[in-house]
């Protein structure tokens, strides 16, 4: 879900939609924790860690889709080049 990925005001001020989607899917240096969980734990993780975000879910299709406001889309992970 494109709209639970943090995003810093300041590249929401500067930049428009499609350049901050870009930003935030391929840039570098966002150093957070991700990782995966059966459903049936989520609520109990949850309540222990209350800054925890719900970003998306595993399914059974081998595609990832990424969750906009105007519906869902596949997704191309590009990655960071650290040589560009």
């Amino acid at each position: 879900d494109l709209n639970e990925l943090q995003r810093n005001s300041k590249l929401t001020a500067s930049f428009n939609h499609s350049q901050i989607e870009h930003f935030i899917l391929n840039g570098g240096d966002d150093y957070q924790l991700c990782f995966t969980i059966n459903k049936k734990y989520i609520e109990s993780i949850a309540k222990q860690f209350p800054k925890i975000k719900t970003i998306g879910i595993i399914v059974k299709e081998k595609q990832c889709t990424l969750k906009t406001p105007s519906g869902h889309r596949p997704l191309t992970i590009k990655g960071y080049n650290h040589f560009d």
